[in-house]
This record gives C-alpha cells, structure tokens and sequence, in this order.
C-alpha cells in the first residue's frame, strides 16, 4: 500500500500543482509516521498469535488500542489526502477555464 499509494500521487503530482497544496506536507507527514506504525501493530499482533503466547486481558487491550490509534491516524492521512486532491482539482481545472 505504500508504494503503490506514493507511486500514484507522483504521478498525480507532475500533472498538477500538488506539492504546493497547504494540506501536501502534513498529509505526507501523517501518512508515512502511520504506514509504518501500522504494519509494527500488524507485526506484532501476528507474532503473539503465531506464536500463541500468553497475554494478559490489559496487554491484549493495549496492543488492540494502539493498533486503533495506527488506523486511525492512517485514515485521517487519507482523508487529507483525497480532500487535497479534490481541492487540486478544482483548482487545475479552474486555472484551465481561466486560460481558455
């Protein structure tokens, strides 16, 4: 998912005025601390289950609790996301309309 995601808003970008967006650099900054954070959680919830280790009540809400926070956070990059791209949009295509 990420590259994948990076590869696409590249290509985005060299078509239109992303990078200068106010939302670009924060968008970027939460996706790439969430990402990673992300798939630690992933990581670890599937070496306790491989494993079947043992974990108390507390631990396993724990790690369910920041598993939450990394979803979260890797949704709210999302959501800046497509709101930035809909506003670049706009944006593009009204500078077009202008130059016609």
């Amino acid at each position: 998912m990420g590259t994948i995601m990076m590869l696409i808003i590249g290509m985005i970008a060299t078509h239109s005025n992303l990078e200068q967006h106010k939302l670009y650099k924060p968008t970027m900054i939460l996706y790439n601390v969430a990402l990673p954070y992300m798939v630690v959680m992933f990581i670890v919830r599937g070496i306790l289950q491989t494993l079947q280790t043992p974990v108390s009540a507390g631990a396993d809400a724990a790690i369910s609790g920041l598993a939450g926070v990394g979803h979260a956070a890797f949704g709210t990059a999302i959501v800046l996301l497509f709101v930035m791209l809909l506003k670049t949009n706009m944006y593009t295509n009204k500078q077009q309309d202008t130059a016609q």
